[in-house]
């Protein structure tokens, strides 16, 4: 029987204790890892493959929308808290893998373009519901943002329905749209995965597109624009090809460049860099 912690027991630090203490907020965690540790009787070394805790989710909800953590990867989104939470940023991006490799896969394109002035608050193997629990920990306090760039759901493909993933999604952007009241959203339509039009992730994340695409116009939500390049990322026929996404899910460096270029009219739009 696996013992769980209560979620009081490994409480997330508050925003407002960061922004005074960086360090202090740090000791915090790692005060709460040595507590977990000697609870579950393991060490902090190995808590990373130990349960945090259980959330409770309720039966027949959809775990797609419902906050929650993952195990192994505290530290990890602390390090983006101590990166980027509490601090100004005119473009906040936000998502999993894809997103996280701006500065890493699309280190060029990024320093050209967002250094500086944007927040990459991407995390590897994010799926909605995990995202969902780091803005309920405060993650976009302070930020402030004119432009949220939003791209998640594809970890979500092997345990949800597409319905599922596009509630998920909304979630998410409803919770951007109260926590960052200033900014305009720019949510991307999934990228396209698999090495054919008819790989079944691929099929389903394009139901999960077509929900998004129906669910935010300008009429029913002046505040978000969808924006969708699959199109550019895919050949003539529907292929990816090693070239754009070489594991047929991450884009390469064009890929980033691409994006980029989408994003340009927006950036200048909502985010201008102001004039010295």
């Amino acid at each position: 029987m696996m013992t769980t912690i209560a979620h009081k027991t490994l409480r997330w630090p508050t925003r407002r204790q960061a922004a005074v203490a960086p360090s202090l907020d740090r000791l915090h965690l790692w005060r709460r890892l040595l507590l977990a540790s000697c609870i579950l009787g393991t060490s902090v070394a190995g808590f990373a493959q130990a349960r945090v805790y259980v959330p409770a989710v309720p039966p027949d909800s959809n775990s797609a929308a419902y906050a929650a953590p993952r195990d192994e990867w505290l530290i990890t989104v602390q390090n983006k808290f101590d990166k980027y939470s509490g601090k100004h940023a005119d473009i906040l991006f936000d998502g999993d893998s894809i997103t996280n490799r701006w500065e890493i896969t699309g280190k060029a394109v990024w320093d050209a373009k967002f250094a500086g002035r944007a927040a990459d608050f991407g995390i590897e193997g994010d799926r909605t519901e995990n995202l969902l629990w780091r803005l309920s920990k405060g993650q976009v306090t302070g930020v402030d943002p004119k432009l949220v760039v939003l791209m998640i759901g594809t970890n979500n493909v092997v345990r949800n329905t597409s319905g599922e993933i596009a509630s998920g999604v909304e979630a998410i952007v409803s919770q951007y749209e109260t926590l960052c009241p200033s900014a305009h959203i720019i949510l991307m339509s999934v990228f396209p995965r698999g090495r054919t039009p008819s790989d079944p992730n691929r099929m389903k994340l394009a139901e999960v597109n077509q929900a998004l695409a129906t669910r935010f116009t300008e009429t029913t939500d002046p505040r978000v624009t969808l924006v969708d390049i699959s199109s550019r990322l895919t050949q003539h026929d529907g292929t990816i090809s090693t070239d754009m996404m070489p594991d047929m899910l991450h884009p390469a460096a064009d890929g980033y460049r691409i994006w980029a270029d989408a994003l340009q009219p927006y950036v200048d739009k909502y985010a201008p860099i102001a004039a010295k």
